[in-house]
């Protein structure tokens, strides 16, 4: 049986987890509750009565005041996320061309989104931030389609996925060797 205090955290990880990322479905909600899936809806509802999320157009949930539209590369970004679950530690959303930051075995992971035509932008971008860090973390790159991995040259990429619907999808790049 599920105490109130219990639910009381429950509640307060679920409307923490809406804030970071907007637009999650229930379904990916539910990812981050194991064994407790089924309470999922029906704590969504309750913050929902209480003015504290709302579902948007597209059926994902975001903070009440919060702006509708949500952020596609993010919402993908919590699927690969949820991969981990059972051995993350700590996560929070990131800042560009961060989507999330976590930690899991012992390690700093980033989920970083390439999309399709971005490569060039991207390398730039890491090749500059090269020179000031020495890969202190493990970065999963997301990309829309698994060609554009032989054009992404990222400094610490441990793999890189694509996700589709809520399948995710592995690549590793014949050059890294891991």
């Amino acid at each position: 049986m599920i105490t109130r205090r219990e639910m009381y955290q429950d509640a307060s990880e679920l409307l923490k987890l809406v804030s970071m990322y907007p637009g999650m479905t229930e379904w990916q909600a539910s990812g981050f509750f194991p064994g407790k899936e089924e309470k999922v809806p029906a704590i969504l509802e309750h913050l929902s009565r209480q003015k504290r999320v709302r579902e948007n157009a597209a059926g994902g949930w975001i903070p009440w005041e919060g702006p509708e539209g949500t952020d596609p590369a993010l919402l993908k970004a919590v699927w690969v996320l949820l991969d981990f679950r059972d051995e993350l530690e700590y996560h929070s959303a990131g800042e560009y061309p961060v989507q999330i930051l976590f930690f899991a075995r012992g390690e700093v992971y980033e989920i970083i989104t390439v999309q399709e035509g971005q490569e060039i932008l991207m390398n730039r971008l890491f090749s500059d931030r090269k020179k000031e860090q020495k890969e202190s973390c493990r970065r999963i790159v997301l990309v829309d389609d698994p060609a554009q991995i032989e054009r992404i040259s990222i400094p610490g990429a441990a793999g890189y996925c694509t996700v589709n619907g809520e399948q995710v999808t592995y690549y590793q790049d014949a050059e890294e060797g891991e």
